[in-house]
C-alpha cells in the first residue's frame, strides 16, 4: 500500500491531513541491517509515524516524521528517530470536521480507503503539527 499525497496549505500556512491511522511495521530484518539488530539484541520495530517533507520557496526543506504519541513503541524506536518533539495524538475525525477540511481553502491529493466501499471505511484520524522552516 502506497498511501502518499501531495499537499498546499492555504494562504495562512494551514494544511489539512486525514488519513489511516499509522500502525508499527519491521524494518527488513535478513539483510545487514537485520543482523546488526540481532546482534544488539534489538527488534525491527518502528513505531506508527507519517513521512513529511516540507518546502517553501526562501527557506530550507525540511525531511522529518512525526509519531503516534500512543504507540508503545516510540520509546524504544529500532533506528532511534523518535523525538519527544515529533510524537502527536492522532484524533478521530468527527463528522463535523468535514466542513474545516473542506471549506478551509487547503489543496491536497492523496487516497484514503481508495477502493471500499462506504460500508468498509475504516476510521479516518487527523493531526495538528506545526512545522517550522528556516529561510536561506
Amino acid at each position: 500500500m502506497n498511501l502518499r499525497g501531495r499537499f498546499r496549505t492555504d494562504a495562512r500556512g494551514r494544511y489539512a491531513l486525514v488519513c489511516l491511522r499509522p500502525t508499527a511495521y519491521p524494518v527488513p530484518a535478513d539483510g545487514p541491517a537485520g543482523r546488526l539488530l540481532r546482534l544488539l539484541d534489538r527488534h525491527p520495530w518502528r513505531p506508527g509515524h507519517v513521512h513529511f517533507v516540507v518546502a517553501a520557496p526562501g527557506h530550507r526543506p525540511l525531511t522529518t516524521q512525526v509519531f503516534d504519541a500512543d504507540d508503545g513503541r516510540c520509546a524504544d524506536d529500532a533506528v532511534f528517530a523518535v523525538k519527544e518533539e515529533l510524537l502527536v495524538r492522532f484524533r478521530p475525525l468527527a463528522e463535523d470536521d468535514d466542513d474545516w477540511i473542506d471549506g478551509g481553502g487547503v489543496d491536497g491529493e492523496g487516497v484514503v480507503d481508495a477502493g471500499r466501499r462506504e460500508s468498509e471505511q475504516k476510521p479516518r484520524w487527523y493531526l495538528e503539527f506545526d512545522f517550522s522552516l528556516v529561510e536561506l
